[in-house]
């Protein structure tokens, strides 16, 4: 095509028909605009879809990291609510003056033993910061999922924060008190006998129950450290911060499930 504009081009100019020639040039620049033109928009597309295909993996990989910390999240919730249970019972024998005679010994010591326990959320988080540190984050079109990405770490603190404080106390304050007024190697047995509550705890989910001590000899008596008063202000210490904790727990599935259903919708766009 170019050939032949440069044969009508010199013909022309030969025969001096400089309006002809005009005409002819206007004509070779816009075959040269039209085919850059073209040339931008096809690689601007297979720009777009390149873009695209890694836009769909980064969703896909975000789902499973989603999922893994929503599970883990639900085991926890899980957990924090036997914990509060437990520490319901324990304060109706407290509030109710009942005789300790009504309840068994092994049921003591799993209430007790329960309010033993304080998990902590470990977000998975691998493919979030990827994203963020890669600089991919600007593949993502979705503006809310993006703005979400971006405070996922400011989300995890605000959760972990509570259960941070809950497991200071139990170190520092409620721990020394029920080892210097009961013997604790009961309770933790009969916690860890709880099979339904330790697997929520086991990162290896084939194992499907951890194996706990044996129980103490010496003969025990539980009216100590229901007489103690102190007693009635750590449960309800640990009973309040373990609903807050909760409370923070389930605000992060609601954002967490909000951006599933985000992400969901953008792969089933990407794949029309």
């Amino acid at each position: 095509m170019i050939k032949l504009f440069n044969r009508i081009r010199m013909k022309t100019i030969a025969q001096n028909k400089l309006g002809r020639y005009i005409k002819y040039a206007i004509g070779e620049i816009l075959l040269v605009v039209i085919g850059i033109l073209i040339a931008l928009q096809i690689n601007t597309w297979n720009q777009n879809r390149v873009e695209r295909t890694q836009e769909s993996q980064i969703l896909k990989s975000l789902k499973k990291e989603y999922i893994d910390n929503l599970n883990q999240l639900n085991d926890k919730i899980f957990i924090r609510e036997k914990i509060i249970h437990s520490s319901n019972q324990l304060l109706d024998i407290l509030d109710n003056n009942q005789n300790l005679q009504n309840y068994s010994v092994d049921s003591i010591e799993t209430y007790i033993g329960t309010t033993t326990i304080f998990p902590t959320f470990n977000a998975t988080s691998g493919v979030t910061n990827d994203i963020i540190n890669s600089g991919k984050l600007h593949l993502i079109k979705d503006n809310d999922l993006r703005i979400s990405l971006s405070n996922w770490t400011s989300d995890i603190d605000q959760v972990t924060e509570m259960e941070t404080v809950l497991l200071e106390y139990y170190f520092s304050t409620y721990q020394p008190f029920l080892v210097k007024n009961i013997q604790l190697r009961n309770s933790f047995n009969a916690m860890l006998s709880l099979t339904h509550l330790t697997e929520k705890f086991n990162l290896n989910k084939s194992i499907q129950n951890v194996e706990s001590v044996n129980r103490s000899n010496k003969i025990l008596e539980y009216k100590t450290i229901f007489n103690n008063e102190d007693f009635e202000d750590y449960l309800v210490t640990i009973l309040t911060y373990s609903r807050i904790a909760n409370i923070q727990c389930e605000g992060l599935k609601l954002k967490i499930n909000n951006n599933l259903s985000r992400i969901d919708k953008a792969l089933n766009i990407s794949s029309e």
